[in-house]
């Protein structure tokens, strides 16, 4: 598949969805968290030098809220990620 776009935005509930996903999660609700670090430096700004600040994105995860108070970015693995269930026919196991 090609996409002729450069940029594919996506909502924080639909990354969530995501990491729900790819990490196998089936239960709870979660919202998506970024760990960030904080450096200082100088900067070279047109010719000037400009103290400034770096915040690199470390970590991306999933956090778990609690099932009776949630925030509106967290999404319920349940619904987006049920468990897969084997439907077996009555009398196949006897």
């Amino acid at each position: 598949m090609s996409h002729k776009a450069h940029l594919i935005p996506s909502k924080m509930t639909d990354l969530a969805v995501a990491l729900i996903t790819q990490n196998n999660v089936h239960e709870g609700w979660w919202r998506v968290y970024f760990k960030f670090e904080m450096t200082a430096t100088n900067v070279n700004f047109k010719g000037h030098m400009y103290p400034a600040a770096l915040l690199p994105i470390i970590e991306v995860g999933l956090m778990r809220e609690a099932d009776d108070k949630h925030s509106i970015l967290a999404v319920d693995a349940a619904v987006v990620n049920p468990r897969s269930r084997i439907l077996i026919p009555d009398g196949i196991l006897q």
